[in-house]
């Protein structure tokens, strides 16, 4: 009987966030697709099954903490919008490097027309890649009439621009959606454990207090 090798892919707390802070993670595909599929399943599933490839592929995941990570593709049909399809619930947003995209998912944060940093990191290091990205929304993350992804529009549909930080990061020109992008994929609301060092320095501070409790009663 052969056993399978497993190695999760593991997110890190980003940096200044302390234990129960939420937050979600971005990324942006090393794989690409056309966007003339007009259903959003289909890029939700796209982004999904790229995570897991890049986590390794098999039975690999994206973990945080004992979460798998789940992920829904940045990107509006003419049914769904972007910002309806991820949610806002106004928590930080950040690469898996621990880069801060934006300090909230909400119309002042991700949909402002303005980001922090740009979203050009995959999820296995912080590669910095400038390429096209499928969205098919405008930079409020409403979708963008009829050149959304899947649009039958002779004029395409709309991408952005991974190194842009401006409102071109999710909203260009439109191109044939028989082209091939990237995409973006973010994942669910996380919420901060504390890192398995601090932990166990926290558990071995417990030990100590209570050996030194134990001999001052011993003493006594």
């Amino acid at each position: 009987m052969s056993i399978e090798a497993r190695a999760d892919l593991i997110i890190a707390t980003p940096s200044g966030l302390d234990p129960g802070d939420q937050f979600r993670i971005v990324f942006l595909t090393n794989d690409v697709t056309q966007a003339t599929n007009s259903a959003i399943g289909y890029y939700n599933t796209f982004v999904n099954n790229n995570a897991i490839s890049q986590a390794g592929g098999g039975g690999n995941n994206v973990v945080y903490g004992s979460t798998v990570l789940t992920w829904t593709a940045i990107a509006s049909t003419y049914e769904v919008s972007a910002i309806s399809n991820i949610g806002s619930f106004g928590v930080p947003v950040y690469t898996a490097s621990g880069t801060l995209i934006t300090p909230s998912d909400t119309a002042t944060g991700l949909w402002s027309g303005t980001l922090l940093a740009p979203i050009n990191q995959f999820l296995t290091s912080p590669f910095f890649f400038d390429t096209g990205v499928w969205t098919g929304t405008l930079d409020d993350g409403t979708a963008a009439g009829s050149f959304t992804l899947g649009s039958d529009s002779e004029f395409g549909s709309i991408p952005g621009f991974s190194n842009k930080t401006n409102a071109e990061w999710v909203s260009t020109g439109a191109v044939p959606s028989s082209f091939t992008n990237n995409m973006y994929g973010i994942s669910q609301v996380l919420t901060a454990v504390p890192e398995p060092s601090t932990y166990c320095m926290a558990l071995v501070g417990i030990a100590c207090g209570g050996f030194s409790m134990w001999r001052r009663r011993k003493r006594a």
